[in-house]
């Protein structure tokens, strides 16, 4: 690998290698512990037809029936969102052919009131009535959930949702309903918002240490791996979300979950980046813009790219129509899909490529490159079981990326999964950070260089010296023999 100043991490010693790796681990597993202890993410209130929801018929001639219900009061802004579930019991099992095992009508909600301080219901979400989606539903005693509405933000204390259920091609079986609302618990929402502030504060802290470690000694001594810490640090600031508490001050803040999505896919692929960069340069130098770097860029700008498309995209539509879900409209973003999938593929290509020939290349093989890569498959594989965990199987579906899964089991998933890239970088910047004799072998390296020239100066000017007196003596015999 290149030749750089000297970092800490050749100066430690197995002892403090072991250090390292358990602080990290210990790291992690109190932050498991906090998760598992602590409250619960969502919070749900259970409702029944006949009792807190009503149906009437849409007209006297018409067989299609519209719903109307509350939620229950005393929501604030930490309930941040909300999701309204329906389940429909059916009289007897649907059974025939494939068409007729299934549920299907039409869903269109018809209006969204909210409710404040006051007794005053106020409309919200205009023109939602021209939204319509249709559902097929795989039904037994009771047919598979659904989300009826997914709503971004709470902005008011209670909610009033009316829909109508049309062109039902079973609708003499439908029994009754259930409708379950979901909602974060302020519990939760406290814990989320002090420990983004504390990972923002450790980050700080992390990279004002960093740069002034780094400072004395020129950018262009510094090795590949601090060139890109130095960028990671500031992009694992915003990462954490500073614009988080702007959810709770502005109403409809639909800007900050979008910069919320960009931070955090900009850092993952800037990370997934830095591992491809530095794998490829343990064997290739110079590093060339168009021959090394465009290509990995290429290929981590796709999967940038198609992720937040995807991710915004929902977003985006939530806007304007709560009831809009994003694994019922595969239409409108399959190309991207494909495209994340491919570049996501092409990735795990290049960098198995740029791993194996990496460690083909050295033997022995360097201490930077075994650490470096002991901690990367630490995260990977930390990252990809915790996603297991939350999604399970559906990770293996084609659309997992557009699947609707709220329901985190507990706090432990959302923090391990910030968290260990917070520990990750932390303890990237502690090891690749220079040693504490670096600024001294730097000096004493300076100090040499400055006297070997000063005494190739001297040497030549004492070249020049004898030949001008060389010259001089020449001279001298010269005229010497024409006065003879």
């Amino acid at each position: 690998m290149e030749q750089c100043i000297q970092l800490r991490l050749h100066t430690l010693t197995k002892r403090q290698y072991l250090l390292v790796f358990s602080a990290f681990f210990v790291a992690l597993i109190i932050t498991i512990t906090i998760g598992v202890t602590g409250p619960k993410v969502l919070s749900s209130s259970t409702q029944h037809l006949g009792v807190e929801w009503s149906a009437v018929r849409l007209n006297e001639t018409d067989a299609e029936l519209v719903y109307s219900g509350r939620s229950p009061p005393g929501w604030s802004r930490f309930s941040q969102e909300f999701w309204l579930k329906c389940i429909i019991h059916v009289k007897q099992p649907l059974s025939g052919d494939a068409d007729q095992d299934s549920l299907k009508f039409k869903m269109r909600v018809l209006k969204i009131r909210a409710q404040d301080g006051s007794q005053v219901w106020s409309r919200i979400y205009l023109g939602i009535e021209r939204f319509q989606h249709t559902k097929s539903l795989h039904c037994e005693k009771t047919c598979e959930p659904f989300v009826l509405l997914h709503v971004g933000s709470v902005d008011h204390t209670r909610y009033e949702v009316e829909f109508a259920i049309e062109e039902a091609n079973h609708p003499e079986s439908i029994q009754n309903m259930t409708f379950e609302w979901q909602f974060f618990s302020p519990e939760f929402t406290q814990m989320e918002i002090w420990c983004q502030f504390v990972y923002i504060i450790f980050t700080f802290i992390t990279a004002f240490q960093f740069m002034r470690s780094v400072r004395p000694f020129s950018i262009r001594d510094w090795c590949l791996e601090q060139k890109w810490i130095s960028v990671l640090l500031v992009l694992l600031i915003l990462f954490n979300n500073p614009l988080y508490p702007l959810h709770f001050l502005v109403n409809q803040m639909w800007g900050e979950r979008f910069f919320e999505v960009l931070f955090r896919s900009t850092f993952v692929c800037a990370m997934l980046l830095f591992w491809l960069c530095n794998l490829h340069a343990v064997n290739v130098s110079p590093r060339k813009l168009t021959t090394f770097y465009l290509p990995k860029v290429i290929v981590v700008g796709l999967v940038w790219l198609a992720s937040l498309t995807l991710l915004a995209w929902e977003e985006f539509n939530l806007l304007s129509d709560p009831s809009y879900q994003l694994h019922l409209d595969t239409d409108s973003f399959q190309a991207w899909k494909i495209v994340f999938y491919v570049s996501i593929g092409a990735y795990l290509f290049y960098l198995a490529y740029a791993l194996f020939r990496a460690f083909g290349a050295q033997s022995p093989i360097d201490i930077r490159l075994k650490f470096f890569t002991s901690l990367m498959a630490i995260v990977v594989i930390t990252s990809c079981t915790i996603m297991f965990v939350r999604f399970g199987t559906e990770t293996l579906q084609p659309n997992f990326m557009s699947s609707y899964s709220p329901n985190i089991r507990n706090t432990a998933e959302f923090l391990v999964l910030i968290g260990v890239f917070n520990y990750y970088i932390y303890t990237m910047a502690y090891v690749y950070s220079p040693s504490p004799g670096a600024v001294k072998d730097t000096e004493m390296k300076g100090k040499n260089s400055f006297s070997r020239l000063y005494n190739l100066d001297a040497d030549e000017d004492g070249a020049y010296m004898d030949q001008q007196l060389v010259d001089y003596d020449d001279d001298e015999t010269m005229w010497k023999r024409s006065d003879r």
